[in-house]
């Protein structure tokens, strides 16, 4: 015959089992993970491992754009990729970096806040901005650009000037009449 397992009496008619409490002072077991769990997590760690390889492989020979934060002084950096010209004085980079055309003021566009309030409307030709925008967009397209950065301004852009082939853009637009000078 079998012996039964000791069961006390507990409160509210719970039973408990004594015979697999873990004695004090052990540290309590855990489960062993089964060997196709390690080998799926390995599997990730590998395939993530891989992934990163080929991200940092594809990139080399890239131009890499400098952080505007990580500018010491002014430093020139050929080959700038640009993404995206905002309007006349404002492009952003291949790398997100928005950069403010450094001594050029360019009219602004329609919906900018400077253009909502009455008193500070003499910049707002629309048609002007929309053509500054173009021509900026028309002449970074004409050649391999050069940027000369020198600082960041009060809403976090990185102040610079941007040439192509020698020719400075924010003078180009002054030339022609689509933007006015500015320091």
């Amino acid at each position: 015959m079998r012996k039964k397992p000791k069961i006390a009496r507990r409160p509210g008619n719970v039973r408990q089992f004594r015979g697999h409490t873990p004695r004090p002072g052990l540290p309590r077991t855990r489960r062993r993970r089964s060997p196709s769990a390690l080998l799926a997590l390995s599997g990730l760690v590998a395939g993530g491992l891989l992934g990163a390889a080929l991200v940092t492989w594809m990139e080399v020979g890239r131009p890499v754009p400098a952080i505007a934060s990580a500018v010491t002084g002014a430093e020139t950096v050929p080959g700038l990729c640009v993404d995206n010209v905002h309007d006349g004085d404002t492009i952003r980079t291949c790398g997100s970096e928005r950069i403010r055309v450094e001594n050029i003021d360019a009219p602004e566009l329609r919906g900018s806040p400077k253009c909502t309030d009455r008193r500070r409307q003499g910049w707002c030709d629309y048609a002007l901005a929309e053509r500054s925008r173009a021509a900026l967009a028309s002449f970074l397209a004409s050649g391999p650009v050069t940027i000369s950065r020198s600082g960041t301004d009060r809403y976090g852009r990185t102040l610079a000037r941007l040439s192509v082939n020698g020719e400075d853009a924010g003078e180009h637009l002054v030339a022609l009449g689509l933007a006015r000078p500015w320091m």
